[in-house]
């Protein structure tokens, strides 16, 4: 896009400053204010997308409307014949990207990264997501000012929608976020992911994941754990490593749910070491943000983890537990009766919390407990949860299961299932085991799964057979021919526990506010928190105003329904997809045709 000489407006354009495959960037003068300014001109192919242009003034006034000192402000947008363009502060300092070329001490990446995230929480309080955070977006001036630019963009390009035509999900792939590379919906923690991405990179001197294609660092983001820290850069202190990893969760609910949160944890990590470490960070790669290509060897821990270790889980504390203590003794009293409880509810409702608690209260000892978390990628399968239970076993004296795996020479062996089911259920009948499954919603449509849980609870349960152990199971959803144990889902909070849960957390909130806050927040746990998370934040006359908001405040709903959508089968999330085009009802006559003709019709059977 060769516009050098053309003027746009008033801004006559003087020379490139860097070009994308949506967007090129141009200095450009304006001579009634004297100034230089920078130009950014929309690509053809976006500006004439249906209903773009309306779309684009709508975004760009929100995003024009954000006032921060850390965010590059938009000066005018425009249209002129088929250019689309947006004019900005010009700053000549260079950017985040550049200065990664030299080393940057702990200090100054603590206040870098302190200012990235004053103008994330600034936009995000208003209801705007970046959704494409890297170095190259921080610019800095003369004196290092951070001034975050681009903010929005992604969202003006394309509305309600996370990918771009050619499938790809929007942002970085380098810096994407788990849920962004999924293409699921949105809320601040993507934002938050991805400053995670810059603070590894600055602390280590290099990315968390590389691979030969875009596609392949998407995938990494999505399933892989990120490197160790300080198995990069052993002179890391943990508690840096202890910020960088949290940041970078998989899961939202672990992460940081400010910026803000991650900015103070990181300055206080820093601010507790020792000048020499503060001034030690140095790169290993002066290019330190490299091109797809080869994927560098992993490192290697000095002793390999053997399979057992792989697999054993800790059942998580629970520092923690106002407000279900009558579920907590009307599940103890059924797990004691029946030693089989499930435990079912929607997102955020503490089903973990309430099985952990409940786990530690019956058994003898924490060393007694096994927890196994179900996942989409390791601990998917029957095999998998056979593992996990006979390293277990094994190490409590019942080798007879382990011994049975190691023996299987990878062919089907005439009734495997039923032979390895017995040797489980003879173990468990020998021990005082409390056997935790969490996110049982992962695998309850697998019939070996299934037929697992279901054969336990019929010998044990129905037919009164010995069973000394005790098995809790939790999840948002059962497969059908399960749904008959489940005796009713978790629900809200009482406002009376609500009330108690809030004091429990030293915050004091007047009456008719802890009203509010219980009925926006149905008594949800885990919405609570995030309530409280912000209320705590925010001086007592503003609190009020936030309450009133949180009906229509994006992050609570997008909790829920990102939740929701990351429970859904593929085909299930295919068929949702599809259907999003509605705003309102409609007939499920409707809604076939529709799938019909999206192309999708193979998996309609999804509908119900």
């Amino acid at each position: 896009m060769d516009l050098i000489g053309l003027m746009l407006g008033q801004y006559q354009i003087t020379e490139a400053i860097g070009r994308g495959g949506m967007a090129s960037v141009f200095k450009a003068y304006q001579p009634a204010l004297e100034r230089f300014v920078a130009v950014k001109v929309l690509a053809p192919q976006q500006a004439s997308l249906e209903e773009f242009a309306e779309r684009f003034v709508r975004e760009a006034k929100a995003v024009a409307a954000l006032n921060h000192p850390n965010i590059l402000p938009i000066l005018d947008f425009g249209q002129q014949a088929e250019h689309t363009y947006i004019v900005m502060k010009y700053v000549s300092g260079g950017t985040l990207a550049d200065r990664l070329k030299q080393p940057i001490d702990l200090l100054t990446t603590a206040r870098l990264i302190k200012q990235v995230a004053a103008a994330l929480d600034h936009a995000h309080s208003r209801g705007i997501l970046h959704r494409d955070i890297k170095p190259s977006n921080v610019l800095l001036d003369e004196n290092e000012w951070v001034q975050l630019a681009d903010f929005g963009l992604a969202k003006m390009l394309t509305g309600d929608q996370f990918l771009t035509s050619s499938g790809v999900s929007l942002g970085t792939p380098a810096y994407i976020s788990p849920e962004q590379g999924r293409g699921a919906l949105l809320d601040q923690h993507t934002d938050i992911y991805s400053l995670g991405v810059i603070l590894f990179e600055m602390t280590t001197g290099r990315l968390p994941f590389t691979a030969e294609t875009p596609m392949g660092v998407v995938v990494k983001h999505i399933y892989d754990a990120p490197p160790a820290p300080r198995a990069i850069k052993p002179d890391l202190p943990e508690a840096l490593e202890a910020v960088i990893l949290k940041a970078l969760a998989k899961p939202i609910s672990e992460r940081y749910h400010t910026a803000g949160e991650l900015a103070s944890a990181l300055e206080l990590a820093v601010l507790q070491l020792a000048p020499h470490q503060i001034l030690a960070t140095r790169l290993e790669n002066p290019n330190a943000t490299p091109k797809f290509g080869p994927t560098p060897a992993r490192v290697t821990p000095a002793t390999p983890l053997s399979r057992k270790q792989l697999m054993e889980e800790t059942a998580p504390t629970v520092p923690r537990f106002t407000g279900r203590e009558t579920e907590l003794a009307t599940y103890r009293a059924r797990l004691e009766r029946d030693h089989f409880v499930i435990i079912t509810g929607m997102a955020g409702m503490g089903k973990t919390t309430l099985g952990a608690k409940l786990a530690r209260t019956v058994a003898d000892s924490a060393n007694h407990i096994f927890w196994f978390t179900f996942d989409q990628v390791e601990k998917s399968t029957a095999d998998a949860l056979y593992w996990a239970l006979a390293s277990v076993l094994d190490s409590r004296g019942e080798p007879n299961l382990w011994t049975y795996l190691h023996g299987e020479i990878g062919v089907q062996k005439p009734l495997e299932r039923m032979a390895k089911l017995n040797l489980l259920m003879a173990s468990l009948a020998s021990g005082e085991h409390v056997l935790c499954f969490d996110d049982f919603q992962v695998a309850a449509h697998l019939p070996d799964i299934a037929y697992i849980f279901k054969t336990i609870r019929q010998r044990f349960v129905e037919l009164h057979q010995d069973l000394p152990a005790r098995i809790i199971i939790m999840g948002r959803e059962l497969s059908p021919d399960m749904e008959y144990l489940v005796s009713e889902p978790l629900q809200g909070l009482t406002a009376a526990a609500t009330a108690a849960f809030i004091a429990d957390r030293h915050v004091t909130l007047p009456d008719d506010l802890l009203d509010q806050v219980w009925a926006r927040t149905e008594g949800n746990p885990k919405l609570l928190e995030l309530s409280l998370s912000a209320l705590t934040t925010m001086p007592p006359a503003n609190q009020e105003n936030f309450v009133a908001s949180l009906a229509r405040k994006g992050d609570i709903r997008d909790y829920l329904m990102n939740n929701v959508y990351t429970a859904l089968t593929l085909e299930e999330q295919t068929v949702m997809g599809a259907l999003a085009v509605f705003t309102g009802a409609i007939e499920r006559e409707g809604a076939e045709d529709l799938l019909s003709t999206a192309g999708v019709s193979r998996v309609a059977h999804r509908i119900d």
